[in-house]
């Protein structure tokens, strides 16, 4: 006689086998949420510090002299610190420094971005 069916033994093996391959894949589906987070949140990071040297080449270009905006929206998860200091003992050469703190999984973060800056105008200008 043929057995036509699936038996209880067999089904309940089945279910295992699909489950031990897919449990995995849920910890990794919540491991990937929370590096996109950290990620997302470390790129406006950059943006941010990126946007104030931009803000101030343009304002040395532009005027000739070092400001920056006050209107660069700053989500309130962000810490800016801005740092002017003399570079070295050249005379005219300023090295910008732009700090952004942040909150990350209780973790208190920071991305510092650096720029030296010529205040006495273009060297290649002839």
């Amino acid at each position: 006689m043929k057995n036509k069916g699936m038996s209880v033994v067999e089904i309940m093996i089945s279910i295992t086998v699909l489950l031990a391959f897919s449990i995995p894949m849920i910890g990794l589906a919540s491991l990937s949420k929370a590096s996109s987070k950290r990620n997302t949140t470390k790129t406006q990071a950059l943006l941010i510090a990126q946007s104030y040297i931009d803000d101030l080449r343009y304002s040395m270009n532009k005027f000739g002299r070092a400001t920056t905006r006050k209107s660069i929206l700053i989500p309130k998860k962000f810490k800016v610190k801005k740092v002017f200091s003399v570079y070295g003992t050249s005379p005219g050469i300023v090295n910008y420094s732009v700090t952004i703190k942040y909150k990350e999984f209780r973790n208190e973060k920071s991305i510092t971005l650096n720029t030296l800056i010529s205040q006495k105008g273009s060297v290649y200008e002839y």
